[in-house]
């Protein structure tokens, strides 16, 4: 009965670290976005992501010419960010965490 207890609390544990771990590994991870923003510099543009909770952050990786891109006006959700670039038609590649 003990040892059936005692069994229980530590699968408990193992799985409560498995999930702080993999909660980690995600944010760290993170998915990669080619994204080509439109034709008007500044301008808020929704961007998919499949990251099914809502990102912390975004590096860019890749933009094929000289701009910022930064964050929209719009709060972030678990299916689409909101960014800006100073230049118009701007292709980039980024990295949502």
């Amino acid at each position: 009965m003990i040892i059936n207890r005692l069994a229980k609390v530590e699968d408990g544990i193992a799985d409560k670290n498995f999930q702080t771990i993999r909660k980690e590994f995600d944010e760290i991870e993170g998915e990669d976005i080619s994204h080509t923003f439109g034709g008007s510099a500044n301008t808020e543009e929704a961007i998919s992501h499949g990251l099914g909770r809502v990102p912390t952050q975004f590096d860019i990786r890749y933009k094929d010419r000289a701009c910022d891109v930064y964050d929209g006006d719009t709060a972030w959700t678990n299916k689409l960010i909101y960014l800006k670039c100073t230049v118009a038609s701007a292709v980039t590649t980024l990295t949502v965490r």
